[in-house]
């Protein structure tokens, strides 16, 4: 397990990922992608100068983050906000909430699965409704988070994050959702939800189908009427009578 004791440590580790993911990571300026796992951080504290900002600085175009199995007690926010990151994974960590994640507002996928000390919803509920963007969030459910069944602990996540389409993939219907949803994927499925959610409102809203309305009073026209909606004169009607 590597230690990643000061900035430049950090700068040399994201060096090294990108070397061993050419393909993930053609060059450190381009790379959308980091994984750090099982790498010892000093106090086991991801700070916001050595951590969040050597990262940003050295991956200007990050957009998906997984630090894994590092047993973090502490997660900094960063001093910045961060809103071209779209992916966190945070799993086997110790931190004790997810206050941070308040620095993340356009986050569409979260996972912490593993995080031995997040026992509550109170510990979670601060960083989780600051993410009116996410759609997809992933979790251990052996912690249920003080809920009596995982039913009714995804349910109180959909209650926290209402923008939420998949929790643990099961969506608030309790439908199972694709796991592996990319983000062209999810967009797509929010705007089929709205659509569906405009089509009903449209089918109760609409009077007549063809458009045509009624006389002024609500009245039907005339059975006596003639094509143009005006009553025939008396001498046509008893003639064809």
């Amino acid at each position: 397990m590597g230690v990643i004791s000061e900035a430049g440590n950090m700068k040399e580790f994201l060096q090294k990922f990108a070397e061993e993911n050419p393909d993930e990571c053609p060059s450190l300026t381009d790379c959308e992608e980091v994984h750090i796992t099982e790498e010892k951080f000093p106090d086991n504290k991801l700070t916001a100068a050595d951590g969040w900002d050597v990262l940003v600085e050295t991956c200007p175009n990050i957009k998906a983050i997984a630090i894994t199995m590092c047993d973090l007690e502490e997660i900094e926010a960063p001093r910045a906000s961060l809103a071209e990151v779209e992916v966190i994974d945070i799993s086997g960590n110790s931190m004790k909430n997810l206050d941070f994640l308040e620095k993340f507002p356009d986050l569409i996928s979260m996972t912490f699965a593993e995080c031995k000390n997040l026992t509550t919803l109170a510990d979670i509920e601060k960083g989780m409704k600051a993410l009116s963007s996410l759609k997809v969030v992933d979790f251990s459910e052996e912690n249920l988070f003080g809920q009596a069944s995982v039913e009714e602990c995804r349910q109180k996540f959909f209650e926290m994050c209402p923008s939420l389409i998949a929790v643990n993939g099961f969506d608030s219907s309790d439908k199972p959702v694709d796991d592996d949803l990319e983000e062209e994927d999810l967009e797509n499925l929010m705007m089929s939800m709205e659509e569906e959610e405009g089509d009903l409102d449209s089918d109760e809203e609409s009077a007549d189908p063809d458009g045509e309305e009624g006389s002024p009073d609500g009245e039907e026209g005339s059975p006596d009427a003639g094509e143009d909606g005006e009553e025939e004169p008396a001498a046509k009607r008893t003639k064809t009578e």
